[in-house]
């Protein structure tokens, strides 16, 4: 483009939420009074999209109104059949800024990560990004971004609870971090709100508010992971998310490059997962997959309960040609 750039207007406020709806229970509340263990609970997604979009979101992201229509049915069919998670994002008070418009693409899992930018004329520019060769590893379209992107979950028409609990959580980020920190659409855990996922690496940080947010991505960007709050690395199998958490936590390691998964296989009814541990070599993890006693509804709008997941560490030895404990 040349010439003056266009200004979008500022983005309409959100509705207020209706009486009724203050009333309905909250998942993360319910999630809260049971002390749901947060491990495993990331998403499994290895390839991703970050479209900025600085208006109010549908519940479905891609459908929301300022969405030209094209770009979101082209963008989601295209997403689908690469295995491409396109989420949208936006600056935290929904201020609309000059054009362009910022893209990311990350890569996270066993892969590696990687995180990359690029800046569109207008939301259209979206569909020239060769998603099958994003989905396959290619990176060419992308500039590399050295410093961590923080999107913290405000998508309120999708579960009330990603709206009253992660603006506050956005806010204060913003405040501290206003260059890394972005609002973005639905990324899963509901309840476990306000969430947070850190890009490049897909790690998942969950049950934050405005006070604990800020000590707790200082720790992050400063290295190190505060593991109550940490759900899990996208890209990885919930299992091994929690294996590796669950390590870290017997061993007491903070430290975000101290571990690394090696690989994972079933065990009988369990699952052993090895991982190259700082200081202690290779260990193997065997970690047992049970079910809640007590259903409860994983999102605020879900229409039945469910039983999530438990996992329990039941052995944690040494690799081949380690010795001592670990």
């Amino acid at each position: 483009m040349t010439g003056r750039r266009p200004t979008r207007p500022a983005a309409p406020a959100p509705p207020p939420l209706t009486e009724q709806a203050l009333m309905l229970p909250r998942c993360s509340t319910t999630s809260d009074h049971l002390d749901e263990p947060v491990l495993g609970t990331a998403s499994v997604v290895r390839t991703w999209l970050l479209l900025e979009h600085p208006g109010s979101w549908s519940t479905t992201a891609l459908q929301s109104r300022r969405v030209p229509a094209r770009v979101g049915t082209v963008l989601a069919r295209r997403a689908n059949r690469h295995h491409v998670r396109v989420v949208l994002i936006r600056r935290p008070g929904r201020t609309a800024p000059d054009l362009p418009l910022t893209c990311f693409a990350a890569t996270t899992g066993p892969a590696g990560s990687w995180l990359g930018g690029l800046t569109l004329d207008r939301a259209e520019e979206v569909l020239d990004v060769d998603l099958r060769a994003l989905g396959a590893g290619s990176r060419t379209a992308f500039t590399p971004v050295d410093q961590p992107v923080l999107c913290v979950c405000t998508h309120g028409s999708h579960d009330p609870c990603c709206a009253e609990r992660g603006r506050p959580v956005a806010g204060a980020l913003a405040a501290r971090f206003p260059a890394q920190t972005w609002e973005v659409s639905h990324i899963g855990g509901d309840r476990f709100a306000g969430n947070v996922v850190c890009f490049p690496d897909g790690d998942y940080l969950g049950r934050l508010d405005a006070t604990s947010a800020v000590p707790v991505l200082e720790a992050y960007v400063d290295g190190h992971y505060v593991l109550p709050h940490l759900r899990g690395r996208a890209g990885f199998a919930p299992v091994v998310q929690a294996a590796e958490i669950l390590v870290r936590e017997r061993l007491g390691i903070t430290a975000r490059s101290a571990v690394r998964v090696l690989d994972a296989r079933q065990d009988g009814g369990d699952t052993t997962v090895r991982l190259e541990v700082s200081g202690h070599g290779q260990l193997a993890a065997s970690v047992r997959v049970g079910a809640t006693a007590v259903d409860r509804h994983l999102t605020c709008h879900a229409a039945h309960g469910g039983a999530p997941p438990t996992y329990r560490l039941i052995d944690l030895t040494r690799g081949p040609g380690t010795t001592g404990s670990p």
